[in-house]
């Protein structure tokens, strides 16, 4: 049995204070809340004295944020500026019981599993980020536009010296072709370039140990967590920078883009594996710097159209490389996966996503070889 309840819903407010400024408000919930229940009866096959497992979780995520907007032209120059704050609340808890080994046939209760077998188990979760914001826009004669925006979040999942970060970004775009006398073919020419840091938290309880239940027999046993926190973890970055052009001919019936981007992903917040003998399996680190560059192609058109079809195929060639360009002190490679004897791991500047294997014993001599 599985049921599911996700019941969300806003308020959203506007208020004019003059002709140029502008205030909204406005807040909204979601929630979902989940239900899982399964029987299995006695059987001669698997659990033959069959098994009852109930879950039960509710999260919920709460927006409030409020924008305050002025607009202005002024000659050839259009402005629009805005300011504002959101506070992000999330939190969730969760709990199940369960087992193998049901006493009467038929019974399906928690009651019915036989105590030597019966596990049960219960979470919760909370986490806040507030945040403050502001955007500045500039358009010169349509012809010319400049986005400047900036952020700094506060994340109660960071350690109090490095709870908060800011990041920003800028973009400029420039229409050639109204700026400068272009031939009657050309449609729109375009240049275009950005620059944007993005700042991201990690997950609640990251930065100190908490215990683990288990069962042993009939005693109840906590244990420490097998990874290890980090108490001085910092917010993780993403550095990005791109520059293109957009071209388009004979009244917009073919067309070409082209983008070149970087980006630089810093201070990941990553699981490193560690030797036993520190009494963990894994340690929560920042796992260095991992950098993508590549380029975007695309050709456009419209070959046919008339009144009844037209028909617009596109072709689009793109190439990305990832590379690893640093790794904590200590560590050469990073371990992504492994399955079946084959490894997705990483050496300091190499391209990420190299499938690694262990070769075959072969004979060198005689009858067999090869």
């Amino acid at each position: 049995k599985f049921q599911k309840v996700t019941p969300y819903g806003n308020i959203k407010f506007d208020y004019t204070i003059t002709p140029e400024l502008s205030l909204m408000g406005r807040i909204g919930t979601f929630n979902q809340s989940y239900t899982t229940e399964s029987q299995d009866g006695w059987t001669e096959v698997r659990n033959r004295k069959g098994s009852y497992n109930f879950s039960s979780s509710n999260n919920q995520e709460t927006n409030a944020d409020f924008l305050l907007t002025y607009k202005k032209g002024f000659g050839d120059f259009s402005m629009n500026l805005s300011g504002g704050g959101n506070l992000l609340y999330q939190h969730g808890s969760g709990s199940s019981i369960g087992g193998q080994n049901l006493v009467l046939p038929g019974l399906y209760t928690s009651g019915n599993v036989d105590k030597g077998s019966l596990g049960y188990g219960s979470s919760f979760y909370k986490k806040r980020v507030n945040s403050l914001y502001g955007v500045a826009s500039l358009d010169y004669k349509n012809m010319m536009y400049l986005d400047i925006t900036s952020r700094n979040d506060w994340s109660s999942t960071l350690p109090p010296n490095n709870r908060y970060y800011f990041y920003s970004s800028a973009s400029l775009s420039l229409i050639v072709s109204d700026m400068l006398h272009m031939p009657s073919y050309v449609s729109l020419l375009k240049l275009r370039g950005g620059w944007a840091q993005v700042g991201k938290d990690t997950d609640p309880y990251k930065l100190t140990q908490t215990l683990a239940k288990s069962v042993w027999g009939s005693y109840t046993i906590y244990s420490v967590q097998t990874t290890m926190a980090n108490n001085n973890l910092k917010p993780e970055s993403v550095v990005s920078s791109e520059a293109g052009i957009d071209l388009s001919l004979f009244s917009e019936r073919l067309g070409f883009n082209f983008t070149y981007y970087e980006v630089q992903d810093r201070d990941q917040i990553m699981n490193v594996s560690t030797p036993p003998m520190t009494g963990y399996t894994a340690a929560n680190v920042k796992a260095g710097v991992v950098s993508n560059s590549g380029v975007e192609i695309v050709l456009h058109g419209m070959p046919v159209k008339t009144s009844p079809l037209s028909w617009d195929p596109n072709f689009v060639f793109t190439k990305d490389r990832s590379k690893l360009k640093t790794l904590p002190e200590g560590v050469s490679v990073f371990q992504f996966l492994a399955a079946q004897n084959a490894y997705n791991q990483t050496k300091v500047v190499d391209n990420i996503g190299d499938v690694c294997g262990n070769d075959l014993v072969r004979v060198q001599d005689g009858e067999y070889k090869g």
